[in-house]
């Protein structure tokens, strides 16, 4: 729990040349109505637009907010560590500077942890959001259990959006990486410590804008890295097997649907993980992209 003069939540916020929504994401956080401290700790990576003035504009305005600004662009990877490792509080939520936070999130979710000792993070329900703002009708995910684990987070990817998890800063053992990682590296390694929960209420806005990964060459890039990445955690927790075949098997059904050439990598990964057990984890899998498949089309 915070102790005095400590914060009970720290908002880390990650923003690069976001200046048309970063506005409206601080605000939606400084709007949160709480009983207890928080700070918005904002990692702008040197951006090249007016982002930086908005945010040291607001900053200026609301001592709660602390602008963190490397002497040059370090990128995606290093900016969400550096704003993560210098979180105060018990308890870090993420949220990426252009999306938004709905009225009760900090609340709702801290609320869940305090009465929840064995879960490691919670995630909730985020509509989809377009440039203006706008709801487009679109949330994710549509349907999730009430608690999950790792092997959910390994078959599925992310069961959440990176913008609604609220984690125990104790729960977190990766403060350095010497090479990129995504969201769900980030969360896998706070899943060791215990569950996740699921908050089935909107509490967020995740927004679909001009630079979403939509392209094939994205897919295939995306898909690459995330290879990497699996491969690492199935180096560290080969007791999962039956879980990375059927993340893989999704992710090569995910680059055929994009018409995205399936790597000799990606085929050897298959290859290694088989196991008889697999089509258990397929069915959850299946069932998954079933339930979500008008969110995850996003």
């Amino acid at each position: 729990m915070a102790t005095p003069g400590q914060p009970k939540v720290s908002v880390c916020v990650v923003t690069y040349n976001h200046e048309k929504y970063i506005a409206d994401c601080l605000h939606s956080v400084l709007s949160q109505e709480v009983d207890f401290e928080f700070e918005v700790l904002v990692g702008d990576d040197c951006s090249t637009d007016s982002t930086g003035a908005i945010v040291d504009r607001i900053a200026a305005d609301d001592p709660r907010v602390h602008v963190l600004r490397p002497a040059r662009n370090i990128g995606v990877t290093q900016n969400l560590l550096v704003v993560h490792n210098t979180a105060r509080a018990p308890y870090i939520a993420h949220l990426d500077g252009d999306d938004i936070a709905e009225a009760g999130k900090l609340a709702k979710q801290a609320e869940l942890l305090d009465a929840s000792p064995g879960l490691a993070l919670c995630g909730h329900k985020m509509q989809v959001i377009d440039e203006g703002g706008r709801p487009t009708g679109g949330y994710y995910p549509a349907h999730l259990t009430e608690t999950f684990g790792l092997p959910k987070m390994i078959r599925c990817g992310m069961p959440v959006l990176a913008s609604s998890v609220m984690y125990r800063a104790e729960a977190r053992t990766l403060w350095v990486s010497d090479f990129e990682i995504f969201d769900w590296y980030l969360y896998t390694d706070i899943l060791k410590w215990g569950m996740g929960g699921f908050i089935p209420e909107i509490l967020g806005g995740y927004r679909v804008n001009s630079t979403s990964l939509t392209s094939s060459l994205a897919v295939a890039g995306m898909q690459e890295r995330m290879l990497r990445l699996y491969a690492l955690r199935y180096s560290e927790a080969p007791e999962f097997r039956a879980d990375f075949f059927a993340w893989a098997a999704f992710a090569a059904w995910t680059s055929f649907r994009n018409r995205v050439p399936i790597t000799a990598a990606h085929w050897r990964f298959l290859a290694d993980t088989f196991t008889p057990t697999a089509l258990g984890g397929l069915g959850d899998v299946g069932a998954w992209i079933l339930q979500n498949r008008r969110a995850m089309a996003r």
